[in-house]
């Protein structure tokens, strides 16, 4: 067998950086993902958006 002289990341990509976890859902948030922090939890973008759209389905519009 060749050795493989550098990481072949096409093949098999490195695994994301875990940065913490949703206050919402639990889920990890990776580094580079977009991130929320509010009064020092942190939410993900997806509960983000379903805390935007319960909103804007209660009142009729966000604003």
């Amino acid at each position: 067998m060749y050795a493989l002289q550098e990481p072949r990341y096409w093949l098999e990509p490195p695994e994301p950086e875990t940065v913490g976890y949703c206050a919402e859902c639990g889920q990890d948030i990776y580094a580079g993902e977009d991130i929320w922090e509010i009064k020092g939890e942190l939410y993900c973008e997806y509960c983000m958006d379903s805390f935007k759209k319960e909103a804007e389905n209660e009142n009729g519009n966000c604003f």
